[in-house]
């Protein structure tokens, strides 16, 4: 799974565990305007930064998993590789991600 992960500005300290490789099939690009903030769970309000473990640069493309539908909006899931290289699950919204790339052949 760390294969799949990719570098961001942040820690995994909150995060959860990614899970299986097999769920993130859909490539995302981050599309936002200088990077987008990395949640430690599914919650996506604008006004409540609580839940941010980092951030990834606009223009980063990864693997998904979602899109996750919640009471807070709608994301996806990806595995990221924080500064001491521990991997984990964090979440991004899908207003900050373009459609997806493409589909892997797992």
């Amino acid at each position: 799974m760390a294969a799949k992960a990719v570098d961001f500005r942040g820690t995994c300290t909150w995060g959860r565990s990614v899970g299986e490789a097999r769920r993130y099939r859909v490539k995302v690009r981050v599309v936002s305007a200088l990077a987008v903030a990395v949640r430690a769970d599914a919650r996506f309000e604008a006004g409540d930064g609580s839940n941010v473990i980092g951030e990834l640069a606009s223009g980063t493309e990864v693997f998904a998993d979602g899109p996750l539908y919640g009471g807070q909006g709608m994301g996806y899931a990806v595995p990221v590789r924080g500064y001491s290289g521990r991997v984990c699950r964090g979440y991004i919204p899908a207003t900050a991600v373009a459609d997806q790339l493409s589909r892997s052949l797992q």
